[in-house]
Formats: structure tokens, C-alpha cells, sequence
């Protein structure tokens, strides 16, 4: 990676033989670390959160300490002038752990749009690492398909509170497990998961049928009457398809909804009693793993703060 200039640098100044001292650059692209967070919020906010000053959320997650950086900024002379933020997790896929990377908050100041490209392109360049964005607007469609990132349909399929009773009269009746009782019951890897987010308003519940568990993490998304439980992880979409008419009360208990969202891509074949939904922006991803989209969630990313 491209290593920026260190203004700090002493550099010569007249003399025989020498030229005019050299300038600092205008603008430069650097990582933005930690002691940026108080510059980044402030200029996220100022910039596209209409006020709303909550974007240092994004960056303060606790699940990985040995954070590669909080994203790219745009320097211009000590100012911000663009940035793009960047949330890391390791997490396991087919028996390794894997870094990834979920992009967030990306705006670069107008007279600053031809460092937009090179901003991404120096983020991208971390090896061996799986990119994903959940909330792209159209232009960074374009951008980001330029950087050979695939484009999946975010199609959900949204349970009713009618969704599944017919589940409720076919045995064996599953077990639901949610609130003080969980944590007990939960394996390793899910407690890993449900102490990174407890700090967050997520929902968490185990189903069991049989031998067959399913824990999920859920999130409230929407306004009034439009606003819904948004399964954001669920270790086996199909029982809990299956199982969905058992979780309606604990779920609207945890959320104050009455509707359940599931990624259509997460399950192997479309339920009988679900609503399709394609309202929402798609998710993109870019790995150099043999990843399927049906194998990419939304934990550990901007969606959490955002929700959580």
C-alpha cells in the first residue's frame, strides 16, 4: 500500500544548488484511526446525518480490538474532506477464522470527487479479506460493480403474525429459549455472538426441535406501522422458517412488531406463508473465498449500531 507523506518531515529550505522547498499535497488519503472518531463524527453528521450525531457508534464496537483502521479520510489541509468507513469482524467460514470488512458512510466533499475512486481502491487492497455493503445507494451500485464487486437481490420474506400456525398443531413442538434463561443454554460460538452484541437493543433466541437448534439475532427496522423484526443472524434459517409461528409473541415482546423479516437468500426454498418484499437497497460483496450469498449475513455490521 501506498505510503502518504509525512508532514512532519524536515525538509531543506534555499541554499546553493537547491530547489524551492517542497509543498504538502492539498489533500491527501490516509487510514483514519481512533483519534480521528471526534473529526469523523463530526463531519459524517455535518455532512449526511440531517443532525442526528451517532455515527461514532459505527466505530466503537468491541468485538475485534486489533481494529486494521476505522475506514479511509480525506485530509485537506488538517480538514476532513471525505470519508469511508470501514467495520471489521473475524469470523468463521468452512473452519477458519476470516477477516471481513462491511463499508459504511461513504461522502467526499464535492470539489474532492476525483480522490472518490482511490479512497475505495486503498481500502480494497487489504489481501485475503471478504467486502460487503448493505445499504448501497445507486451510484455506489455503479462504483462498486467497477471494482468487481457482485450485487445480490435483498429481497425479504416478511412473517405475519398468521405466518406458520399451521407449525403450532405438527409435533414435536419446538423449545424456545430467550431472555435470562438463554444465555445458559447457549453453545460457544453463540455466546462468542451474543457477548459481542449485548451491548446493543438485539434480540436473542435459541429454537430447539429434536436434535435441531436455531439461535437468531434480531433488530427492530422501520417506523410505526411499518416497522419490523429484522433477522440479522440465524445459524439454521430453515427450522426457524419452520418453527416461526412459536417465536411471533417473544419476539413482538422484545421489539413492539408483529412482522418478522428473513433474507430471502438465507433459505434454500421460499415458505409457504411468507410476504415477498423487495423494498430494500441490495447487498454487494466482493471475496476471495468460495462464499455464497446465501452464507453472508448482516452481524457485525453497520446495521447493529444502526439499529442495535
Amino acid at each position: 500500500m501506498q505510503r502518504e507523506p509525512d508532514p512532519g518531515t524536515p525538509r531543506p529550505r534555499g541554499g546553493a544548488g537547491i530547489g524551492p522547498p517542497a509543498r504538502r499535497p492539498a489533500a491527501v488519503i490516509r487510514e483514519a484511526r481512533a483519534a480521528d472518531l471526534p473529526a469523523v463524527d463530526a463531519y459524517l453528521t455535518d455532512r449526511i446525518g440531517q443532525g442526528h450525531r451517532h455515527f461514532r457508534r459505527y466505530f466503537e464496537y468491541g468485538w475485534l480490538a486489533d481494529k486494521p483502521n476505522l475506514g479511509f479520510l480525506v485530509e485537506e489541509r488538517g480538514r476532513i474532506g471525505g470519508f469511508l468507513g470501514a467495520i471489521y469482524a473475524r469470523r468463521p467460514v468452512h473452519g477458519r477464522e476470516e477477516l471481513f470488512c462491511n463499508l459504511t458512510s461513504w461522502h467526499v466533499d464535492d470539489h474532492l470527487r476525483s480522490l472518490s475512486l482511490e479512497m475505495m481502491a486503498r481500502c480494497l487492497a487489504r489481501p485475503g479479506c471478504t467486502f460487503t455493503t448493505f445499504s448501497p445507494s445507486e451510484k455506489v451500485v455503479a462504483v462498486l460493480r467497477y471494482f468487481k464487486f457482485q450485487l445480490v437481490d435483498a429481497e425479504k420474506v416478511l412473517f405475519a403474525p398468521i405466518s406458520g400456525l399451521s407449525g403450532l398443531l405438527r409435533p414435536p413442538r419446538p423449545r424456545l429459549t430467550w431472555g435470562r434463561d438463554l444465555a445458559a443454554r447457549l453453545t460457544d460460538a453463540e455466546r462468542r455472538i451474543f457477548d459481542d452484541h449485548r451491548g446493543y437493543r438485539c434480540g436473542h433466541f435459541l429454537v430447539e426441535r429434536g436434535a435441531e437448534r436455531c439461535y437468531l439475532v434480531t433488530v427492530r427496522r422501520g417506523h410505526g406501522a411499518r416497522a419490523f423484526a429484522d433477522v440479522l443472524h440465524a445459524s439454521n434459517p430453515e427450522l426457524l422458517a419452520d418453527a416461526i409461528a412459536w417465536t411471533h409473541a417473544p419476539v413482538a415482546r422484545t421489539h413492539g412488531t408483529f412482522v418478522t423479516g428473513v433474507d430471502r437468500r438465507l433459505l434454500r426454498r421460499r415458505p409457504a406463508t411468507g410476504l415477498r418484499y423487495r423494498g430494500l437497497r441490495p447487498l454487494m460483496f466482493r471475496s476471495e473465498l468460495p462464499l455464497g450469498a446465501h452464507e453472508l449475513d448482516t452481524l457485525y455490521s453497520e446495521l447493529v449500531p444502526m439499529y442495535g
